[in-house]
């Protein structure tokens, strides 16, 4: 137990460590919002979600028909975009389209509005990511080290640049270095709690953005390397993939609607997937999902209603057919 003296040493030491955290926090709010709003109205990045987020909001639909990047970027940038479109129906409402001059002028402003508010959560998550850095340097090395690295990161033109523009790197990002901070927790102190929030950290990163599932590495050593490896902690890396499902909530129904948009007439679209094993024992049944659990792998119960649900609202002619007992089910979508 510290003494007090012993206390108002420790304190004394962080003191400056704060501070310096702290300079090190504005110099990156500077760089992030110098020049938010340059590019404007224009996209400065090709990949900037604000419009594909609005359309959302418009169609009444959480799936952006967009498959490039995970679901949760666009729901992440519908928390600016919300509000902006909110402000513009109660304070900036659009003029009659016959009013030239004044509707160009709404444009304009609509646009920018659209853009710059999904621009400050960038912002904010590049901050945050300065943070992880930090705690990531101190806690492998010590303080100094993640003040250096901090400041390295928050100088950084490409950490800039993404802060700059509400594009899927920011958020996908932080979701990585998050994974990592929790890895390191869970190698540290043999947490479970950690190795579980590191796993689905695992599963949102990549399922954002494919290419990070590459921090399942040191996920995968925190466990190998924290101790004795405790078998009942492997489950844990189950979660990975239930990282991914909250990522991409609407992916399945979503990708089905996305290929029966591209059936050509007279085309059709067939689906095949191991059925819910209705004809056959209970005991089969079961062994058969756990075993598929194994890879990942869950049938789909409501294949059928998902189809038909498609076919309703494209125009197109539904079948669905269980063959042996309802171990296999087929479904087709055709186009007439």
């Amino acid at each position: 137990m510290l003494q007090p003296g012993n206390d108002l040493r420790v304190r004394t030491r962080r003191r400056p460590l704060v501070w310096a955290l702290g300079l090190v926090l504005a110099i990156a709010l500077t760089f992030d919002l110098w020049g938010r709003q340059w590019g404007l109205y224009n996209n400065w990045h090709a990949d900037e979600l604000g419009e594909q987020t609005a359309a959302l909001f418009q169609q009444r639909t959480i799936n952006p028909h967009y498959f490039m990047y995970g679901n949760i970027a666009f729901y992440r940038t519908a928390l600016a975009v919300g509000p902006a479109l909110a402000y513009t129906s109660a304070f900036d409402p659009a003029p009659p389209a016959s009013e030239v001059a004044a509707h160009s002028a709404w444009l304009d402003r609509y646009h920018r509005r659209i853009t710059a508010w999904p621009r400050v959560l960038s912002v904010i998550e590049a901050l945050l990511l300065v943070l992880v850095t930090c705690l990531l340097g101190a806690a492998l090395f010590d303080p100094r080290v993640g003040l250096v690295a901090a400041f390295a990161l928050a100088s950084s033109p490409t950490s800039v640049y993404i802060a700059h523009v509400s594009t899927v790197d920011g958020f996908a990002n932080l979701m990585q270095w998050l994974a990592c901070l929790a890895s390191l927790h869970a190698w540290k102190r043999r947490s479970g709690r950690s190795l579980a929030l590191a796993a689905f950290l695992v599963g949102v990163a990549g399922g954002t953005k494919l290419d990070h599932f590459l921090v399942l590495i040191p996920v995968v050593i925190a466990y190998a390397w924290g101790g004795a490896p405790r078998w009942r902690d492997a489950g844990l890396l189950l979660l990975v993939p239930a990282g991914y499902v909250f990522a991409n909530p609407d992916t399945g129904q979503g990708a089905i609607r996305e290929a029966a948009a591209k059936i050509a007439p007279g085309g059709r679209l067939d689906i095949v997937d191991f059925g819910q094993q209705n004809g056959l024992p209970r005991l089969w049944r079961k062994l058969l999902f756990a075993w598929l659990a194994k890879f990942d792998v869950t049938p789909r119960a409501t294949l059928r209603e998902a189809v038909e649900g498609v076919a309703a609202a494209q125009g197109l002619e539904a079948d669905f057919l269980p063959l042996r007992l309802g171990y296999v089910w087929v479904a087709r979508l055709s186009r007439t």
